[in-house]
């Protein structure tokens, strides 16, 4: 595929990992989607970025009030056909944002700025919302974002788009920033990023391997979270075999779907889940998770392929996985990479040298099914294929201690699974957990009646969700590690029952 005049963005790079088959239709083929997004809530951020561009380009004039132009606005803004909700909303947001622009006297240096970066190799271009001076002097890029959740700087610094943007701003000396500014709209969020921490020096390397891909004509769909919003969803073949069309696509992104992860959260501990999935506060990310995700990440990728890897070929994955969040220190981040070499060399021994290997029917198998009144969606690490026709699963585990035959059959996430994978039309012969720490395979298998009584506790636990009012803490196995301590009613109250968990 000819890719001389292709200029990447960020917004093209993201579609490509959220879905190859969806940057092809959108980005290289130019093909025709049915559009199935809110026109309303598209209206509205179209609306919010042109206003804050607006206010920053008017506020220098000496006729200049902050009131009056706060005034033109709402009144515009009653023309977009919103309910009094959302009214309210964009009003509240654009006072808040004028409020805090006010306390920082910034200077709008350039708006709307596009750069671009042009070598044999790659063609990039970047917009910029926004280049600023504050009262002292330090200069920033600002973006705005209209996504339903905002991120950290943690977890930013380690992001594509940043590496992307600073990438670009090196080649173009005009702009010489000292912070990349992230405004997430919805939560009138400023997250600031040091320019100079960005590291932009793998960014040939990705997207060469991205145009490696591309011309391979590696570009099959990928099912998600996100596909109900998809403008190419209803001729695409992850959802052409669906098993519930009397439930329109359309109509399930009105939907609160609950992943296990949500529905676990509510059980452990209703204040967490309100934090989390309510108030939309970033989960901090921390080692445990990381090497978690890394883990899984090289299983995905070996998996995925015909062939065995060999010791060496595991190892490269891991290094190209590797995720450095979230460690307390240098030495932590060590501990746990050396750590995770050799639970990959053990699993490498037990599982896969002298073995038979068999590809994966799926990897990340995304779900998405109606339960009773409710959907629930999740990804199941793999589906294992056996020569009788039935499949097992496989989820990793990374926790530091080994659980029984008993407590596995306890485990909901798996007969979640396979509640799922039986009404997708699978037959299933096994659940299994794979400790990576230890080496070892714990499997169970659920009955029909286990099913249906997990089909009603779902039912019943979402219920309980859904019509929630209080949020009140919950004592249990990881308040030790949570990040909501410090805002905790319990860890003031009962610090030595929290002390024994």
């Amino acid at each position: 595929m000819n890719l001389e005049k292709f200029w990447l963005s960020s917004s093209k790079y993201s579609a490509f990992k959220m879905c190859r088959l969806k940057f092809k239709n959108m980005y290289l083929t130019g093909k025709k989607g049915e559009f199935t997004g809110d026109s309303s809530t598209y209206s509205l951020n179209k609306f919010l970025l042109s206003s804050y561009l607006e206010y920053h380009q008017k506020n220098h004039g000496l006729f200049f009030k902050a009131p009056n132009f706060i005034k033109g606005l709402t009144n515009r803004l009653a023309d977009n056909n919103l309910n009094k909700d959302e009214f309210e909303s964009a009003k509240s947001l654009i006072e808040g944002y004028i409020t805090e622009m006010e306390g920082r006297s910034l200077k709008l240096l350039e708006a709307n700025k596009t750069l671009f970066y042009n070598d044999k190799e790659i063609k990039i271009v970047v917009k910029l919302d926004m280049y600023i001076e504050s009262k002292t002097g330090k200069k920033s890029v600002v973006i705005f974002k209209t996504t339903n959740n905002y991120d950290i700087p943690e977890n930013l610094y380690y992001d594509f788009e940043p590496q992307l943007i600073k990438f670009v701003v090196e080649d173009n000396p005009e702009i010489k920033p000292d912070y990349l500014e992230i405004f997430y709209l919805k939560f009138n969020q400023f997250i600031k990023l040091d320019f100079n921490k960005i590291d932009s020096s793998k960014v040939k390397e990705v997207i060469l391997d991205m145009y490696s891909e591309i011309d391979k004509e590696y570009l099959n769909p990928t099912a998600g979270p996100y596909c109900d919003w998809c403008d190419y969803q209803t001729d695409c073949p992850e959802w052409k075999d669906d098993k519930y069309p009397e439930i329109p696509f359309k109509y399930r992104k009105d939907k609160t779907r609950y992943s296990f992860s949500r529905l676990s959260t509510y059980l452990q501990c209703p204040f967490k889940y309100k934090k989390l999935y309510l108030d939309k506060v970033p989960q901090l990310p921390q080692g445990f998770f990381s090497i978690g995700t890394t883990i899984h990440a090289v299983m995905e990728s070996i998996y995925s392929k015909p062939q065995a890897p060999d010791l060496e070929n595991l190892n490269r994955l891991y290094d190209k996985f590797w995720v450095p969040l979230g460690y307390s220190s240098p030495e932590e981040m060590k501990e746990y990479y050396d750590s995770g070499k050799q639970w990959l060399e053990l699993y490498y021994n037990n599982f896969i040298r002298n073995q038979e290997w068999v590809k994966a029917i799926a990897v990340e198998k995304y779900f998405e099914i109606p339960i009773g009144n409710y959907f629930t969606i999740g990804f199941i690490d793999r589906i294992h294929p056996h020569k009788d026709g039935t499949v097992e699963v496989m989820d990793y585990k990374t926790n530091p201690e080994m659980k029984t035959t008993e407590e596995v059959s306890k485990d909901l996430q798996l007969t979640l699974y396979q509640y799922v994978l039986e009404k997708l039309g699978y037959k299933v012969s096994g659940l299994s957990l794979l400790f990576m720490r230890f080496g070892e395979k714990v499997s169970v298998l659920k009955n029909k009646d286990d099913l249906k009584t997990f089909e009603e506790f779902f039912i019943e636990s979402v219920q309980k969700a859904e019509s929630e009012k209080e949020y009140k803490p919950k004592i249990n196995e990881y308040c030790k590690n949570c990040q909501f301590k410090p805002e905790c009613p319990l860890f003031g109250k009962e610090p030595e029952q929290l002390k024994l968990v």
